[in-house]
């Protein structure tokens, strides 16, 4: 007999856009700006169903060097 599984939609929503959750986000968005580079920045948003974050370049010498050598792609991994 298979066992059904069944969402808790209050837990779900909690783990999804709870404190926890956004420091995460900030904590490594944050990061991979900061290993990114001079010019980098990140936003934090509070989404539909989730809390989420953009990295990017904010300045036009942060924006020409992502161009040239892909510093985010390098600072993620």
């Amino acid at each position: 007999m298979a066992v059904r599984y069944e969402a808790n939609s209050a837990g779900l929503d909690e783990l999804l856009r709870g404190s926890v959750a956004q420091g995460l986000v900030d904590q490594h968005s944050a990061s991979a700006a900061a290993r990114a580079g001079r010019g980098y920045t990140y936003r934090a948003v509070q989404g539909h169903s989730r809390y989420r974050a953009i990295v990017f370049a904010d300045t036009i010498g942060a924006k020409v060097r992502e161009a040239k050598q892909n510093n985010l792609l390098r600072a993620l991994g």
